[in-house]
């Protein structure tokens, strides 16, 4: 007996953005994807939709200060193999204060504020469905400094 298996995913995506030099920053995007997996040895409907809704934005204060904050929700369709919530938010934000024409950074940094970073896989293999649920570092915070030393010419 043959057995065969068909995977089509296509996804549409759409960005918005405006932005000032050294004054502000702001992006929307959305991609929706359709997850589309059929088997010979299955009738199960392995179909599904998946949504990414992402807002990025940075302002800045006096060229040299920067407020930044992103936000990603996903949401994915339950399917007959999964009935459970599989829908995922996060959302970061930085400050951070450039010295020196921007030469040296300094900022802090909030990572999954809302302490609900989950990562989660599906795959589909043949006749089988797997979905990997799994824990990610979860809220943190960070005192960071840079140093942007690429192509600095020498004075004379």
């Amino acid at each position: 007996m043959i057995n065969y298996s068909k995977m089509f995913i296509p996804s549409f995506d759409i960005n918005v953005s405006k932005s000032k030099d050294k004054k502000y920053d702001f992006s929307l995007n959305n991609r929706l994807s359709y997850n589309y997996n059929k088997n010979s040895n299955s009738t199960a409907n392995n179909n599904y939709y998946t949504n990414r809704l992402g807002f990025y934005s940075t302002v800045y204060y006096k060229k040299v200060w920067s407020v930044g904050s992103d936000y990603e929700f996903t949401a994915r369709q339950k399917t007959a193999q999964v009935s459970s919530n599989t829908n995922t938010s996060l959302w970061n934000a930085k400050l951070q204060r450039t010295f020196k024409n921007n030469e040296f950074t300094a900022y802090f940094k909030v990572r999954d504020i809302l302490n609900r970073n989950i990562g989660i896989d599906r795959s589909f293999y043949g006749n089988t469905f797997t979905e990997v649920r799994n824990d990610r570092l979860k809220r943190y915070f960070l005192l960071g400094f840079a140093w942007d030393f690429k192509n600095k010419a020498v004075k004379k």
